[in-house]
C-alpha cells in the first residue's frame, strides 16, 4: 500500500494528472471553475486508487492505472457539473397554447397566399431572398439582373407583400 501512494504522490504523477484533467475540462466552456474539477477528480481518484486491490508489476503501471482512474474520476466529474448547470432550453422557453399555434399557422398562410398573388417575378424574387443563404449580390446573380435592379424589384415587391397582407 505504501509503495503505490509513494508513487501516486510524487511531484510528476501530479502534474501529468493534472494536466491531463486539464485538457479534459477545457472542451467544456460550460465549467466555469475548471481547477476545482480537476482537483476534486484527483482526490477522488487517489481514493479508489488507494483501495485498489489489484497486484502492479512497476512503477509505470502504478502511473498508468492511475491516469486512468483521474481520467475516469474526471470524466464523472465534468457529467456532475454539467448536470448541476444545465437548463433545458425547451423547459425554459414559454409554451406555445393551440390557439397561439392556430393563429401562427393561419398568419404563415396569410402570407404565403400573398405571396403567390404577387406573381411570378416578385414570388421568384421573395423567395430567393427569404429562403436562400447569399449575399444580395450572389442573389442578384443567381438572378441574371444587376445588382441595383435587384434591390429595386426587391423593395417594390416587400412593398406590395406588405400592402396585401
Amino acid at each position: 500500500m505504501e509503495y503505490r501512494l509513494d508513487v501516486i504522490n510524487s511531484v510528476d504523477i501530479e502534474k501529468k494528472a493534472y494536466t491531463r484533467s486539464m485538457s479534459i475540462v477545457s472542451r467544456f466552456p460550460r465549467i466555469t471553475n475548471p481547477h476545482e474539477v480537476v482537483q476534486e477528480a484527483i482526490q477522488k481518484a487517489k481514493i479508489k486508487f488507494i483501495t485498489y486491490n489489484k497486484p502492479f508489476s512497476s512503477d509505470d503501471h502504478v502511473v498508468n492505472s492511475f491516469l486512468m482512474f483521474v481520467a475516469y474520476e474526471t470524466r464523472n466529474e465534468i457529467r456532475a457539473e454539467l448536470n448541476r448547470k444545465w437548463v433545458n432550453p425547451v423547459e425554459s422557453l414559454p409554451q406555445e397554447s393551440v390557439l397561439e399555434k392556430i393563429s401562427r399557422l393561419e398568419e404563415y398562410e396569410r402570407v404565403y397566399n400573398a405571396i403567390e398573388k404577387l406573381g411570378t417575378p416578385c414570388r421568384n424574387l421573395i423567395g430567393t431572398f427569404m429562403f436562400h443563404d447569399g449575399t444580395k449580390k450572389e442573389m442578384a446573380r443567381a438572378l441574371h439582373i444587376p445588382r441595383s435592379t435587384f434591390y429595386q424589384r426587391l423593395r417594390d415587391c416587400l412593398a406590395r407583400l406588405k400592402k396585401k397582407t
